[in-house]
């Protein structure tokens, strides 16, 4: 049973989809799914005759009352979203000024598709309670996601004011930099998650993906490689690795990786497509393929920044693989 208190927490879903094959993760928020948004089917009216007065039929619809929060609570908890917009709509209309029930909405809409309906919702909570801090979190995943960064980041300075040591506001911290296209203060602050939580595999994600995204494939490597030591059963992790190593030129570890998301998602088209592409071909000359190893250094840095900062994540793949002759030849994502 779901209390109203502030006690209550509930973690929304996040993910961002890229252009390459590969996502961030939202750490506490699950891998999210396309949800398609079922609209209440039209009502076409006949052709109304001259002076004659029709009345048409609406195709919005109808807001239930007297909606208890559990009820609404149940809909989103069961994925019908649309349902769960409905009824926290019909809840918020008779509690107006409980912000839970306006996250709930925020959360339901983000769900179902409608950013715009989330931002509202969003911003009710804050205007009734401005330190509710989940709204914060998911307020500003769904203004990142709207492409509204810059709106999103003094959100996210605010949870961390209210919570310094929030491992999750500093991973929240690092998407928002990047989408702001401030690498070197994103890094930093995947870096700064890490410190507080050397086990947030998210944050390992996100780090790895960044990497990717510049073209730092072998830096990228053992952050991927230890996320995918403590959470295997991740398709996105998994086919994030899988990307590292084929642009790395470890095409026999990337065909396993590719295989491992199709294990724990078997409809992830792109790591099927990738798995095709990387089968049967001869790792580069000289490219260590010691991930536990990799992982192990990875996991040395996280104990350093503990201490402070560091520029880069370097220093793992030149303790633990050799140099690359050459350029990779894995084709572009």
């Amino acid at each position: 049973m779901f209390s109203q208190s502030r006690r209550f927490t509930v973690s929304g879903a996040t993910l961002l989809a890229c252009a390459l094959p590969f996502a961030f993760g939202c750490g506490t928020q699950s891998s999210k799914k396309e949800v398609s948004v079922k609209d209440a089917t039209p009502v076409t009216a006949p052709a109304p005759s001259v002076d004659t007065p029709v009345s048409t039929a609406s195709d919005e619809p109808v807001i239930p009352v007297n909606v208890s929060f559990k009820e609404a609570h149940a809909a989103y908890t069961n994925g019908d979203y649309a349902n769960a917009v409905l009824l926290f709509k019909g809840y918020t209309n008779s509690h107006t000024e409980n912000a839970w029930g306006y996250y709930m909405l925020g959360l339901s809409a983000w769900k179902s598709g409608d950013l715009a309906g989330a931002e509202l919702a969003f911003n009710t909570a804050l205007t009734l309670e401005p330190a509710h801090e989940r709204s914060l979190f998911n307020s500003s995943r769904v203004l990142i996601e709207d492409g509204k960064a810059s709106e999103a980041l003094p959100r996210v300075e605010e949870i961390l004011s209210q919570n310094p040591g929030s491992g999750e506001g500093y991973r929240l911290l690092g998407r928002t930099q990047y989408a702001l296209g401030k690498v070197d203060e994103a890094i930093d602050a995947y870096h700064q998650a890490l410190a507080i939580d050397v086990n947030d595999v998210w944050a390992m994600n996100n780090l790895g993906l960044i990497l990717i995204q510049q073209g730092r494939f072998e830096e990228a490597v053992p952050a991927l490689a230890r996320a995918v030591e403590l959470q295997g059963t991740s398709a996105v992790i998994q086919n994030n690795l899988g990307v590292a190593l084929e642009r790395t030129g470890r095409f026999t570890a990337a065909t396993a990786a590719y295989e491992a998301a199709l294990a724990a998602d078997s409809g992830y088209t792109k790591a099927s497509v990738a798995r095709t592409r990387v089968t049967g071909r001869t790792d580069v000359e000289g490219v260590g393929s010691d991930l536990a190893s990799l992982s192990v250094g990875f996991q040395d840095l996280e104990q350093g920044w503990k201490n402070g900062p560091t520029d880069s994540v370097s220093t793992v793949a030149t303790q633990n693989s050799d140099t690359m002759a050459g350029e990779t030849e894995a084709s572009k994502q």
